[in-house]
Order: structure tokens, then sequence, then C-alpha cells
């Protein structure tokens, strides 16, 4: 997981303090980017995890991730797909199919409600 912020994992002493689960490496302080190559390139992982995309450098790192094999959960804040679409850095990913599902999450009477949509 590459939790540039530390919004994830709240790393203390290079232990999360939030549960992100038993075999979860987490690389806090670091680009986005940076973080998610690192961790493809040496950690052999299953999912790669990051929270929201924002710059192109992430979409490049997303990219290549996805063409090695890894899963990939990614955050990106907009109201559904159409307004992804709209914007030209999550476009590409769209348009490349990196993603097999959105989950659209909002509020409706003070509750989250989640909405899946598959993308293939």
């Amino acid at each position: 997981m590459a939790d540039e912020r530390g919004e994830i994992a709240a790393l203390f002493d290079g232990v999360p303090q939030l549960d992100v689960g038993p075999r979860t490496d987490v690389m806090e302080g670091c680009p986005k980017a940076w973080g998610l190559m690192t961790l493809l390139r040496g950690m052999n992982p299953q999912v790669l995890a990051v929270d929201e995309i924002t710059a192109p450098e992430d979409v490049a790192a997303l990219v290549s991730a996805a063409g090695c094999g890894v899963t990939l959960l990614a955050t990106a804040h907009g109201a559904g797909r159409e307004d992804l679409s709209r914007r030209k850095l999550y476009r590409g990913l769209l348009e490349e199919g990196v993603f097999r599902r959105l989950v659209r999450i909002r509020r409706e009477a003070g509750r989250r409600i989640y909405e899946v949509e598959v993308l293939e």
C-alpha cells in the first residue's frame, strides 16, 4: 500500500495503527507513484492500494502495475463514471480498462450507500 500522507494505515514507528490486514506492507511519506513502483518491483504484491489518484504520475504507475497483472484498489473523488470520464486524468484509466469495477459512495439520510458498477 502506498499511503503518501499517512491517512490509511496511520503508521507509528513503522506499525499500522489502523487495521490494514496482517500481510500488508505500507510505504508512507513518499510520493504515491514512487511507492507503487517500489512495491511492485520489490515486494511481488498481489494487490496494490493507493488513496486519491491526483497526478499524472499516479496514473502512469497504476497503468504500469496493471500491465504486470497486479490487482489494483484506488480512490478518486468524483460523482460517478461520467464525471470521471470528463476529466483527462481519469479518462485514460477508464479507457485503458485498468479497473474492473467502480464503487460510488454517496450519503443518503445520514447513511453511506455503496453502488457498484461493473466496467468490463
